[in-house]
């Protein structure tokens, strides 16, 4: 796998900035979503992965990401990350053997 670039997310909330991986990126609907993880993907540790929106408007200084929640736009981006990544061999939905 190649090195995944590094975003520092910084909530508006000023609760934390937190680091993610970016595993991938796409358009749909004529908007840009990141696949993103909290763990380094070259590490063997399981990581929990996001599904950011790009809500920038376009005069903004700094990008603003949204992460996506609403469980139909989820499933829809979701999806076409998860044909992304199959020939990474990453898994975006766990299997029956593994926990939530």
């Amino acid at each position: 796998m190649n090195k995944k670039e590094k975003l520092t997310f910084e909530p508006a909330d000023g609760s934390g900035a937190a680091e993610f991986y970016i595993l991938a990126q796409t358009v749909s609907d004529g908007r840009t979503y990141l696949l993103v993880t909290d763990e380094d993907p070259e590490s063997d540790e399981d990581g929990d992965a996001y599904i950011l929106r790009d809500d920038t408007p376009e005069d903004a200084a700094e990008a603003l990401y949204t992460m996506v929640d609403e469980d139909e736009e989820f499933e829809r981006v979701g999806g076409i990350f998860q044909t992304l990544l199959d020939e990474e061999d990453i898994d975006l939905y766990p299997t029956e053997d593994e926990d939530l």
